[in-house]
């Protein structure tokens, strides 16, 4: 059975269950528990994989002359969505006039409430130790891989170990796919137990509504047609949409987009059609770079909390404003799980805002909006790898039957 129904299915089970057992504080301590211990586990796990695939991808793109084309259609997708999305946020945000809603955070110390937040989604630590290595990993990889690059005889055999153990990483992240609706059966529980038993999405339910369909335009419509014109409108766009939608469930049930991409390169390569030397490479480079979706729920979360406080904002101030979140939502992978509240505030901070501690009513509101834009992140993260696939002619089309 394909994963997007799996998926799809395990996430309305979640719902059900959470409904069944709306009132439940130890199913919510215990789901969110085994939510935290899996979501750390599978994030170390594709920091751990991913120097093998990074290296293998690199040294297979260089020994046909397409790394270089690789990066830069990476880099430039993840400019142009990441400035045009935060811009989107500011129109949206401007023209669609939302009271930031009280959280259960609101008015707590926004050090204290973040930490506490982050001890209790993180049960090892897999963010602290994500922001220290995964940079230096990522730049360790792409040395080893330049030099495993089989330009003779000599270093042939290493090239070909490397690559080996590339096909054993991805059978194992395939397994991860296989066996991830599991997982979110868990985190869907826990999501749903926890909005239900936080009661902010009921008694301002507004607000949450129009960011639900302000991430809908974003993925049935702006990126769609942003995707179309990358790829000259040969390439159906809602394609990688469908067959990645189990990638999209656990990015936003996980709010990790480590976690998520563990299973986005198996579904990159085994439902898009993308060769497994392009999906090792762009992924990761958009994991630091291609921030869209981080920047564009940045920027919903600051104007409206702005706006709620009564700041009366120009429009040169909201253009300074959107372009500061798209240069800070760079460093984001550094914070997995709390992009959208780091970045925030970063922003508020940089920009000499005085909020009187309001942003600390982000936090309890984490599991929603930061759900919401790693889901985003890694679907753009997708289509970085198919739009390369594309532009290099390198990718292949995948019977419906065949997909996992």
């Amino acid at each position: 059975m394909e994963t997007w129904l799996t998926y799809l299915a395990a996430f309305l089970m979640a719902g059900a269950t959470a409904y069944t057992f709306s009132s439940s504080t130890p199913l919510l301590k215990m789901m969110s528990a085994a939510t935290s211990f899996l979501t750390g586990v599978a994030a170390l796990l594709f920091l751990v994989v991913s120097f093998v695939t990074i290296a293998s991808g690199t040294a297979s793109l260089r020994k046909n002359r397409l790394g270089g084309r690789t990066v830069r259609i990476t880099i430039f997708w993840a400019v142009v969505t990441t400035v045009i999305l935060s811009i989107l946020g500011v129109i949206l945000a401007n023209g669609i006039p939302q009271i930031f809603p009280v959280s259960s955070s609101a008015g707590g110390n926004y050090t204290e409430v973040l930490s506490s937040f982050t001890s209790s989604i993180d049960a090892l630590d897999s963010g602290s130790i994500i922001g220290k290595f995964f940079l230096p990993l990522v730049f360790a990889a792409f040395i080893l891989g330049a030099a495993l690059t089989p330009s003779s005889d000599v270093i042939r055999p290493a090239y070909t170990v490397m690559n080996s153990f590339s096909e054993a990483v991805y059978r194992i992240q395939r397994t991860a796919a296989y066996f991830g609706a599991f997982y979110v059966y868990v985190a869907g529980t826990a999501f749903f137990l926890n909005i239900w038993q936080e009661k902010t999405a009921f008694v301002s339910p507004e607000p949450f509504v129009a960011l639900a369909l302000s991430v809908l335009l974003v993925i049935m419509v702006v990126l769609p047609l942003l995707y179309a014109i990358f790829t000259g409108f040969r390439k159906n766009p809602y394609g990688v949409v469908g067959r990645g939608l189990a990638g999209l469930l656990t990015a936003f049930l996980s709010s990790n987009i480590y976690a998520s991409s563990l299973m986005g390169e198996s579904l990159s390569r085994s439902n898009m059609g993308i060769q497994k030397r392009i999906s090792s490479t762009a992924t990761p480079l958009s994991i630091l770079i291609a921030r869209g979706g981080t920047a564009f729920v940045s920027t919903l979360t600051t104007v409206t909390l702005l706006k709620t406080l009564g700041a009366e904002i120009s429009t040169f101030a909201l253009v300074i404003l959107a372009l500061t979140i798209s240069g800070l939502s760079l460093v984001s992978s550094f914070f997995p799980g709390v992009e959208i509240a780091v970045v925030s505030v970063f922003a508020i901070r940089f920009l000499n805002i005085n909020v009187y501690g309001a942003e600390a009513a982000i936090v309890a509101l984490l599991p929603i909006l930061n759900g919401f834009a790693i889901m985003i992140d890694v679907l753009i993260s997708f289509m970085a790898s198919a739009i390369v696939g594309a532009r290099t002619k390198t990718d292949a089309k995948i019977p419906l039957k065949d997909t996992i």
